[in-house]
């Protein structure tokens, strides 16, 4: 993923980049994982079983852009004091290039941890401030620089999920949203006419933490980046995060779930499992939406929450079967609240409310948007939205 170019951490040719997780401040963690590599500025407090650079491949002989695979000195960087009850450092001594890790201050924890620290001679081997302090200008800069780009997008909060709109289909996306209505969400949709694996710049402007919750939001992870405007602000994670989070001036608390891409914050109070962005070829992801009513065995017609991210001719299965249906047509109702697709062949099985259907898509392919009809209000409407989450999987980006 190459949306940012940064400098270099005193080490030859090796970037920012390289860090799965990057703290200006301080960490703490109990039992967890960080992925790929993590950078701490201030002092490290590990109280259980923690591993580092689980999922770093190396590869010796790659362009000089790939800094997650090139092999680096440190895979683990603790600025000042280190104390860390048990855990690995990856890649190991078993690895083609073992990578280590550093303590700026001091070192306590287990022998084999600090085996690791001291078999470079990085051990009081002097904290990084201003190394960290330039970085953390950087990105700082950087956020501010994304902060002020006209906004093409819109969200709004509609049915207990965070609807997102596009003004063009450009695939590049900036929307301005207010921390209040990510703590109101618990699910995400994206209008049909999104460009599909678009980028999107989502800066989370307004004072309040910022609360990630329910499903995951229905974009290309590595290409979707949230940046936390301000100081002095909390986010709190619960569930998975569908992208990357550049927030220099808040703390991270993971309270759940995980974070799925670049971590740059001012300081982590807690952090549970934080994963690499995988930077290769767009594969299929998933869209994944629950029916809003029961459908019996034979049908052709059911109804879908929020905006049908479906469009004609994808093909979809129904919760645990393996049939494959193909979607014909799609119109909204008139409130607004679900989507009534048409389908063949008929459902073999009936299905319950709430259950999932779900899609492929291939964001290498262009998707022709259908024609969406309105259906004509009547006393009620058809269908109610039922009470329970839209989870939008995606996986395998870019």
């Amino acid at each position: 993923m190459q949306w940012i170019q940064v400098p270099a951490l005193n080490q030859a040719k090796v970037k920012w980049l390289g860090y799965n997780v990057i703290s200006f401040g301080a960490f703490s963690a109990g039992s967890g994982s960080v992925g790929g590599r993590l950078a701490v500025r201030g002092n490290v407090n590990i109280n259980g079983g923690f591993s580092v650079g689980n999922d770093v491949q190396l590869v010796l002989d790659v362009p000089g852009d790939d800094y997650t695979s090139s092999p680096i000195s440190y895979s683990f960087i603790g600025g000042h004091t280190v104390s860390w009850v048990d855990g690995t450092i990856n890649p190991d001594t078993t690895s083609i290039r073992p990578e280590f890790g550093y303590a700026g201050d001091s070192f306590s924890g287990a022998t084999g941890l600090g085996l690791r620290m001291t078999g470079t001679n990085a051990l009081n081997g002097g904290n990084l401030d201003a190394h960290f302090d330039n970085a953390q200008n950087y990105y700082g800069v950087l956020s501010n620089q994304l902060s002020v780009e006209p906004a093409n997008a819109n969200a709004a909060i509609q049915w207990g999920g965070l609807f997102f709109t596009c003004n063009d289909n450009s695939g590049r996306y900036v929307a301005n949203v207010n921390s209040v209505l990510f703590a109101s969400a618990t699910w995400y949709s994206v209008a049909p006419n999104c460009a599909s694996g678009a980028t999107w710049v989502i800066n989370v402007i307004g004072n309040g933490d910022l609360v990630f919750q329910g499903g995951d939001f229905p974009g290309v992870g590595e290409r979707v980046l949230y940046n936390v405007i301000g100081n002095g602000r909390t986010i709190r994670v619960k569930t998975r995060v569908n992208g990357n989070i550049l927030a220099t001036g808040s703390t991270l608390v993971q309270e759940g779930g995980v974070t799925a891409g670049l971590v740059v914050v001012g300081s982590i109070s807690n952090m549970l499992s934080a994963t690499l962005p995988k930077c290769d070829d767009l594969k299929p992801y998933a869209i994944v939406l629950p029916l809003q009513a029961a459908a019996e065995s034979g049908a052709t017609v059911m109804s879908v929450a929020g905006f049908s991210q479906f469009v004609s001719q994808d093909q979809f299965t129904i919760g645990s079967s393996s049939v494959v249906y193909t979607l014909q047509t799609r119109s909204q109702s008139a409130d607004g609240t679900s989507f009534t697709i048409t389908f063949s062949p008929p459902l073999s099985d009936s299905a319950e409310n709430g259950v999932f259907i779900k899609t492929s898509v291939d964001p290498n392919l262009p998707r022709v948007q259908d024609n969406i009809t309105v259906e004509e209000a009547t006393g009620s409407s058809a269908f109610t939205l039922a009470a329970s989450f839209v989870v939008i999987f995606i996986s395998l980006l870019f």
